[in-house]
């Protein structure tokens, strides 16, 4: 790939068609393994300098198992997951002082969301992302395809553009934007973003299995809890290393 200044495009090629990524997360990273898989030629535009998940705790569901399977990562993510044998939802009685279970949930693999991202991350080739290239905007011709403007002012072309770049994704404030002038922009997607819920994360360091006897056998607990008569709740994960 090479960096241009001009906004030329490049001839398209259905059979070998370029796809350009926005976003080296969780989401731009597997689409990357996909199309690294596939012998599809690709690239990844990151716009931090450095790639650093944010967060702790996550859960893989049941749907995305077989994929992570057919991509072959099943057997490294059972390294870095720990297996589930409680994972239900659970209220807060009046008095504080017990539980009452409300139902359970589908069966999911907990795991630390950095190593998770790691392990992805060591499937991509280190060549094809390019960190510091945040998408400023966008361009696009039915004929000839999609061109991009990062942050240190370069240009970049492709067939596709697959915006992975977080909820204030610039790929779709770019394409509301395009849509936006041509009036075909639905009112609601021109709406601001609510904030329904508000998160603290984090994760603890190696819990001594005497002050946390469940953890010594080994198996997974992801619950969540409905505070009584409270603006808040709350979910925890065990995942591997007594945490």
């Amino acid at each position: 790939m090479s960096d241009l200044k001009s906004s030329t495009y490049h001839t398209p090629s259905p059979s070998n068609p370029k796809i350009l990524i926005a976003g080296g997360g969780l989401g731009g990273l597997t689409l990357a393994i996909l199309l690294e898989r596939a012998s599809i030629d690709y690239e990844i535009f990151e716009r931090s300098t450095t790639l650093k998940p944010l967060g702790s705790a996550t859960s893989l569901a049941p749907n995305v198992m077989p994929l992570l399977e057919q991509l072959g990562l099943l057997e490294e993510i059972k390294k870095i997951s720990l297996e589930h044998i409680s994972n239900g939802i659970y209220r807060e009685s009046p008095d504080g002082e017990s539980l009452d279970l409300l139902g359970k949930l589908d069966s999911k693999e907990p795991l630390s969301l950095p190593e998770f991202h790691s392990l992805l991350l060591s499937h991509v080739p280190s060549h094809k992302i390019h960190l510091g290239k945040r998408v400023l905007s966008i361009s696009q011709d039915d004929d000839n395809g999609v061109l991009i403007r990062t942050s240190d002012g370069m240009t970049h072309e492709g067939d596709i553009l697959v915006g992975c770049d977080g909820a204030y994704s610039s790929v779709r404030q770019s394409l509301y934007s395009i849509m936006k002038k041509e009036g075909s922009l639905p009112s609601s997607d021109g709406e601001e973003m609510k904030v329904c819920h508000m998160s603290i994360l984090g994760t603890t360091n190696s819990i001594d299995p005497s002050v946390m006897p469940l953890s010594k056998d080994g198996f997974a607990r992801c619950d969540a809890i409905l505070g009584y008569n409270k603006p808040h709740s709350w979910r925890y994960f065990e995942v591997p290393g007594n945490r």
